[in-house]
């Protein structure tokens, strides 16, 4: 059985997406020094956007305004497996935001081709 995995997205991150045929592609990650990841979910639903780190702090954007479905998330790896390779101030600065739940996250440095569920 394959774990489906979900990339939540505002509008025109929506936008680009379409526009680029449904490729996710990974972003520079301020706090992990630049980074390029793409970050997914188990969750289709999440109660609340804080829980996927999708928060309002740094854009006014409702980031669960679109979900995309990870059609094969071969290169995506749970957090709890990333973090490892990363320093203990990026891993608290992320996990102790509040309403984190990194359980929740997964991660991939690899671009993604996805379909629109929403």
């Amino acid at each position: 059985m394959t774990l489906a995995l979900y990339h939540h997205t505002c509008q025109h991150g929506a936008e680009s997406i379409d526009a680029g045929g449904g490729w996710l592609m990974p972003h520079p990650q301020p706090v992990l020094g630049g980074l390029l990841l793409l970050w997914a979910t188990s969750v289709q639903h999440p109660a609340r956007a804080e829980h996927l780190g999708l928060t309002h702090r740094l854009t006014s954007c409702n980031r669960l305004a679109h979900t995309y479905l990870l059609t094969d998330p071969t290169s995506v790896v749970h957090w709890s497996q990333f973090r490892l390779g990363l320093t203990r101030p990026q891993v608290v600065t992320l996990e102790a935001a509040p309403g984190a739940r990194p359980m929740l996250w997964w991660v991939t440095t690899q671009p993604q081709l996805a379909a629109k569920v929403r």
